[in-house]
């Protein structure tokens, strides 16, 4: 492990991160695989397990005047972490991950493997390309950011059910807000139009996955971002069955085919500003935040995985 007299030396060129928590981990052999192959494959390497939130933020961030080669052992919130830091500096490194979390989006995104191993192996620097993110207010996604119903159930569910029962641990909790959430009310604005109303769930993405479902096709390698409102039509202050089926039917079904429904519209955009009547609680790439309003513009080609 690099310690902080280190990093401010900026003696590193390719540094890991290795986020021992996400999932359900890697076992204490497959590590040392990995580890094995990544030092074979590159040079100076510099290993950092984190310990709490904010480590890899914080140590990229830290690290980031000298950084060639960034190796994320995470999952999407590791990964969230690690790119913040890199938007907020001028580096620009490769980007290399292994998926050890839950859903893993960002790594569905760019089809990798769920086996390090195997990524590792056939994952070379001629395959890295660039990629576009989303600055939010004052900080950065890389794929997605929800308001509304089944938003919270990314940080909600226990790390400890996730290890227990993986991807189901998310279902569970997110059958809780079947029923039981109030809907947005929302004006947004987006290429001198100007949208008002209630909805059940707002979802700004760049990704072709959501929360382990295919809901787009190339949106990950566009230069645009997506705003998938789908409306509350009751008046019912906990909402509808109707707009709760409607929010399954669009991950299960995946945007083109939900685009028609009568209670969708998605909304193309580089650059939107959405107001709220209230302080909201949003999630950004999983992880929990609270205001009452959003500029989101996209940061073309920002990272490079």
């Amino acid at each position: 492990i690099c310690h902080t007299r280190c990093i401010k030396e900026k003696c590193m060129q390719n540094i890991i991160i290795y986020n021992r928590l996400s999932g359900k981990g890697l076992s204490q052999r497959k590590y040392d695989q990995v580890i094995s192959i990544l030092k074979r494959q590159y040079d100076n390497v510099s290993i950092y397990e984190t310990s709490k939130t904010g480590d890899a933020y914080r140590y990229v961030k830290d690290a980031s005047r000298g950084l060639k080669n960034l190796i994320i052992l995470g999952g999407d919130g590791t990964i969230n972490d690690c790119i913040r830091a890199i938007a907020e500096s001028r580096c620009n490194p490769n980007i290399l991950i292994v998926p050890v979390g839950t859903m893993n989006d960002v790594s569905r995104n760019l089809h990798l493997s769920r086996n390090p191993i195997k990524n590792l192996t056939t994952k070379y620097p001629a395959d890295f390309v660039k990629h576009s993110i989303l600055k939010v207010n004052n900080t950065y996604a890389v794929y997605g950011i929800a308001m509304g119903r089944y938003s919270s159930t990314s940080y909600n569910t226990s790390r400890k059910y996730k290890k227990i029962f993986g991807k189901l641990a998310y279902f569970i909790s997110a059958s809780k807000d079947l029923l039981h959430y109030p809907p947005i009310h929302m004006r947004i604005t987006a290429d001198g139009k100007t949208y008002n109303g209630k909805f059940a769930l707002a979802l700004v993405t760049t990704s072709d996955y959501i929360a382990g479902f295919r809901i787009d096709n190339k949106n990950f390698v566009s230069n645009k971002a997506k705003l998938v409102l789908i409306k509350e039509l009751d008046n019912k202050p906990k909402g509808s069955l109707q707009s709760s089926l409607a929010i399954v039917k669009m991950f299960v079904s995946g945007l083109d085919k939900f685009a028609n429904h009568k209670l969708a519209t998605i909304i193309e955009f580089d650059k939107i500003h959405i107001d709220f009547d209230k302080n909201m609680d949003i999630v950004i790439d999983g992880e929990k935040f609270c205001d009452n309003k959003l500029d989101i513009t996209v940061v073309p080609h920002r990272t490079t995985f």
